[in-house]
């Protein structure tokens, strides 16, 4: 499968096509008479975005799912690639056949999608990176049921030998929540949409704030800097429930990133996902 990109100048949009086979190319044709433009009928247009998340400096892991290469519908996900610069050697693996997740082509409001099942799929960092001068790291998820198994579903986990900052699906009050040695914040009830976390770490002062949807949620002055860090996706050394969700995107950057370079992912990943 391969994908081509239009540019409408009309609207300024950009949109990715889907591209099967050259019999198979659908071309959006605007009608030049209408003031607002109108797109011929078939095609499935996303909309996407010409910025590079690795143009915000320290993009250290970048896990996303339209770059895995070469699967097909519901096929089995062993290895997700670390497209940031920490060394390659940091990828999300499983290697148990039994519990390693599937690829959904489209599930992330048009984009792929790694599915973890709710039962005992999950996928980690075997290798551990070291990083203590603050960070800020994205989660992209959508959960496939507002009726989570067990009393939370565990999407992501940066743990650095305890479980902090943890982002879970919580059945007993139906909301998302971020939590970490001491702080447990909550965001409005989930539904099947699909969600930004952003965790941010400052050092000097110290400072942990949690957004949702760009929305923040919480901040209490800690410091959770990660020393022989391990990244976890779908659940946590069996401690936290599996979770029954699909993951789109994961970025970790070393450092607190400022207001413009918060803005700029942020819109980034919004504009990728259709997240409003």
């Amino acid at each position: 499968m391969s994908f081509i990109y239009i540019y409408d100048k009309k609207t300024g949009k950009k949109y990715r096509q889907t591209v099967t086979s050259l019999d198979s190319l659908y071309i959006p044709i605007l009608d030049i008479s209408s003031t607002s433009g109108s797109e011929s009928s078939g095609g499935s247009d996303l909309p996407v975005s010409d910025f590079n998340p690795a143009s915000v400096s320290n993009l250290i892991l970048w896990f996303e799912a339209d770059n895995l290469s070469g699967l097909v519908e519901a096929e089995s996900v062993s290895t997700w690639p670390n497209l940031g610069s920490l060394s390659e050697s940091v990828t999300l693996n499983q290697e148990s056949s039994s519990r390693q997740p599937s690829y959904n082509t489209d599930g992330m409001n048009g984009y792929p999608g790694v599915q973890f099942d709710g039962v005992d799929d999950y996928m980690k960092t075997d290798v551990t990176f070291n990083h203590v001068n603050g960070y800020t790291m994205y989660v992209v998820f959508k959960p496939l049921s507002t009726n989570p198994i067990g009393t939370t579903e565990t999407i992501a986990v940066a743990t650095r030998g305890g479980a902090t900052n943890v982002i879970t699906l919580n059945s007993s009050n139906q909301k998302i929540s971020v939590g970490d040695a001491t702080t447990t914040t909550s965001s409005a009830e989930f539904t099947n949409d699909v969600y930004i976390v952003t965790i941010h770490q400052n050092r000097s002062p110290d400072l942990w704030q949690i957004f949702i949807n760009d929305v923040q949620v919480g901040e209490s002055a800690q410091n959770y800097h990660m020393l022989g860090a391990t990244v976890w996706l779908g659940i946590r050394d069996n401690i936290l429930g599996p979770s029954n969700c699909l993951i789109g995107a994961v970025y970790f950057y070393s450092g607190f990133l400022n207001q413009t370079q918060r803005d700029s992912v942020y819109a980034h990943l919004s504009t990728k996902y259709s997240v409003v």
